[in-house]
């Protein structure tokens, strides 16, 4: 089905369910570029950017809320939004309904700030990425849920296998989005940047400002009950008097009790007594004239 958006200054044609004879159409009409068509073609085909003579080609994917609920590669989480854009003309192909491009004709046709195709391309571009902010929502609600019941000791049915499961949606997101960071970084290469492509680009880097952004905060349903360790009980200290230490005994004094005896001719023998030092002995020495 082909719709003409008007109120824009340049063409715009979006093209929804497209058949391979119609897309042969359109190139022919509007001498698309064939390696760019053939990628149309291609349902599994990643996010690109591609510079021709005449086009500029882009192709982005959207989260895909009718996909499965356990996606196991890029075709099961998202759908492909194809894109031919130059100064005045922009064509968008999807092989499916989406509500994005019907949500920013209406807000941005008749818009006089919207100067080119190139700042449409940045306001899908952006839509395109708050898809994903449905499965994102979701992967953190179902981690809290099994935060609670594990910090709960709950038993968990298929534990294992629905971890897994959140993390290969997460792998998924993941490799995504470094993909759609090289199609960011490359849209204006060939175009002068925009408000609108630097509203997406910040989009894009900014993390969410809290957790209270994604989903509400975990709370438990009751308090963990306190960990009470029982220790034995400690041996009764008993009191010894001090013991005195053998430095701190005064030491007596060491005296010689033996008498000295000093004679001089007629004169009377006197006997000293005096202190001698430890293991000297003294002899008795006769003087005379």
């Amino acid at each position: 089905m082909q719709k003409e958006f008007s109120g824009l200054p340049f063409e715009w044609i979006d093209v929804s369910l497209p058949t391979e004879e119609e897309l042969h159409e359109l190139a022919a009409k509007y001498k698309l570029p064939a390696p760019a068509v053939l990628d149309c073609l291609q349902s599994d085909h990643l996010p690109k950017f591609e510079v021709f003579d005449d086009y500029t080609f882009v192709i982005f994917r959207m989260f895909d809320t009718a996909g499965k609920p356990n996606p196991s590669n890029f075709q099961q989480l998202t759908r492909k939004l194809a894109i031919f854009f130059n100064e005045k003309f922009l064509l968008t192909i999807h092989r499916s309904n989406t509500d994005i491009i019907e949500h920013v004709a209406k807000k941005y046709c008749g818009d006089t700030i919207v100067k080119t195709p190139f700042d449409i391309v940045c306001k899908i571009n952006k839509n395109v990425l708050e898809t994903f902010q449905i499965p994102l929502r979701d992967i953190d609600k179902q981690v809290d849920v099994y935060e609670q019941n594990i910090f709960l000791k709950k038993r968990i049915p298929d534990l294992l296998k629905t971890l897994y499961q959140i993390k290969r949606k997460a792998y998924l997101i993941k490799r995504l989005n470094l993909i759609n960071k090289t199609v960011i970084e490359a849209l204006p290469l060939n175009h002068k940047r925009s408000p609108y492509y630097s509203d997406m680009h910040d989009y894009f880097v900014s993390p969410p400002s809290s957790r209270s952004e994604w989903s509400p905060p975990l709370r438990l349903s009751a308090p963990a009950p306190p960990i009470s360790v029982s220790l034995p009980p400690s041996p009764a200290r008993v009191s010894l008097p001090a013991t005195p230490s053998i430095r701190s005994l005064p030491k007596p004094p060491i005296t010689s009790s033996m008498p000295i005896s000093v004679s001089s001719g007629a004169r009377p023998t006197k006997t000293i007594e005096r202190p001698l030092p430890l293991s000297v002995t003294s002899t008795s020495t006769d003087l005379s004239e």
